[in-house]
């Protein structure tokens, strides 16, 4: 997918956005938060179709799908991808807002980010493409160029390759010290 794809999700998210205010001022708090919540996971589908992490483009939509899932309700999504955005080298005002929307989330939540993130958590989002089952292990590529093996659970090694073989995944997991990325949680990246 192109930049131009990422556009027309943006442009989506942005109207969804508009709608969900003009549902709050009415008064009607269950349809605001229903439009928000589609308009954060466009945004954030829109900035994974932007494959150049160096692009400020890539981390302005991180941001603006950090913000969309906070307004969401959706904490934790929007916690993932203020560190998603942090690591990534973001320039430094968008460093900064990320780390604005950081600090609204754990006022929201009364708690310091340091109990939701672990020194080595991290977080992959690509597409599962291949699998070696007698290794527990899956490949996903994350952009056109680059892929990662993973080492999963071998119980759930063939689950994981029925229900999300050729999807877009979000993956969160723990780099080793011998480099071995292992996967701690998976789902369908939206």
């Amino acid at each position: 997918m192109t930049t131009s794809t990422a556009k027309i999700f943006h442009d989506m998210a942005m109207n969804l956005s508009h709608e969900a205010k003009m549902s709050k001022t009415k008064g009607d708090e269950a349809a605001y938060v229903e439009q928000m919540t589609k308009a954060f996971f466009l945004e954030k589908e829109a900035a994974l179709k932007v494959y150049d992490d160096t692009t400020i483009w890539k981390h302005a939509l991180i941001r603006s799908a950090g913000w969309l899932a906070f307004k969401s309700g959706l904490f934790s999504d929007a916690l993932d991808l203020v560190q998603f955005g942090k690591k990534g080298n973001p320039p430094q005002y968008l460093a900064h807002e990320l780390s604005e929307l950081e600090q609204a989330i754990t006022q929201k939540l009364g708690k310091t980010a340091d109990i939701f993130t672990g020194k080595n958590l991290l977080q992959i989002f690509g597409f599962l493409i291949s699998a070696n089952i007698p290794k527990s292990q899956i490949e996903i590529q994350k952009d056109e160029h680059s892929s990662i093996t993973i080492q999963v659970p071998a119980d759930k090694i063939n689950d994981i390759v029925r229900m999300y073989w050729g999807q877009a995944v979000e993956i969160q997991g723990i780099e080793q010290q011998d480099g071995i990325f292992e996967m701690k949680e998976i789902k369908r990246a939206a």
